[in-house]
């Protein structure tokens, strides 16, 4: 019976040992794993702060065309308002003439019909910049709404990426989301 159970202890002894192997090599393993693991990790928290980075490069320099924009429009619009307010004056020296010509009618009548034709040309002139400065004015509008727009893609990115360096959960998808809506951008602002 002895016999029996020293080789009982000796298999038990040896599956022992070979657990322990078997553990040893485990935790190896498990101790790589964590390794490219880690090296996995750092490489997709380059990759998306090289993506965040592009993309507010990109945002910005949207920005920047926007602004260039809105600037030649704004110039634009003070050379029109100078060129409506020196069409006022000449309209209100028009009318002073008129006027002074209403008490010579007589001897006048043909040369109020020629400033008559005048001021309805000038009329006409006005009523056409009118239109010029409305048509400017609208372009204006639309450039403040795609600012705004712009605006609100960034606060919500902001905020995504707020989320995600909260969470540091950083996975492939995000920055495979990430780099499709930076090109989407990209794409926008060229």
């Amino acid at each position: 019976m002895a016999d029996d159970n020293s080789e009982l202890l000796a298999m038990m002894g040896e599956v022992l040992r070979a657990v322990d192997r078997q553990t040893e090599e485990n935790k190896k393993a498990i101790a790589e794993v964590g390794q490219r693991f880690d090296a996995t990790v750092n490489a997709l928290r380059e990759d998306f702060v090289t993506t965040f980075n592009n993309f507010a490069a990109a945002t910005v320099d949207g920005f920047i065309r926007v602004e260039g924009k809105i600037d030649a429009v704004k110039q634009e619009v003070v050379e029109l308002r100078t060129d409506v307010d020196g069409l006022k004056q000449e309209v209100k020296g028009v009318k002073q003439e008129i006027t002074e010509l209403r008490t010579d009618v007589d001897g006048l009548k043909q040369e109020v019909k020629g400033v008559k034709q005048e001021v309805a040309e000038l009329r006409t002139d006005v009523d056409g910049l009118k239109q010029e400065v409305k048509g400017v004015k609208q372009e204006i509008t639309e450039l403040k709404q795609e600012v705004t727009e712009v605006k609100q893609t960034v606060q919500r990115i902001d905020q995504r990426l707020e989320k995600t360096e909260a969470h540091q959960s950083v996975t492939e998808d995000v920055v495979r989301r990430l780099t499709i809506l930076e090109n989407i951008v990209l794409n926008k602002a060229s």
